[in-house]
């Protein structure tokens, strides 16, 4: 059985499927076909802005396409990174509960 990956928000501690945000977050950075608006990029749950001023004054900076799907590609390796973390704490839990 494969195991589903979960991610969960620093910033709000909400836990969601890693596809799911992922997804979601995608959705809110592209917008409706109009200018990036990264003030939108909430939490599907509580709406809470996912960045920070300082994160969101770096991002805001990143104007071109060609820097928009780097900053993209960047989210999507920290999102991996967080993924990583998440399976490595469920393999100790795991291991713990055998004990």
């Amino acid at each position: 059985m494969m195991a589903t990956q979960i991610m969960r928000l620093d910033i709000c501690g909400h836990v969601f499927h890693a596809l799911c945000l992922t997804t979601w977050v995608a959705t809110q950075i592209e917008g409706e076909g109009g200018p990036v608006n990264l003030d939108t990029v909430t939490c599907p749950m509580c709406q809470t802005r996912l960045l920070r001023p300082q994160e969101k004054v770096l991002a805001e900076q990143a104007i071109t396409e060609q820097e928009r799907q780097v900053a993209i590609a960047q989210l999507a390796e920290r999102m991996a990174e967080v993924q990583a973390d998440i399976a490595r704490l469920e393999e100790r839990l795991a291991l713990s509960q055998e004990l």
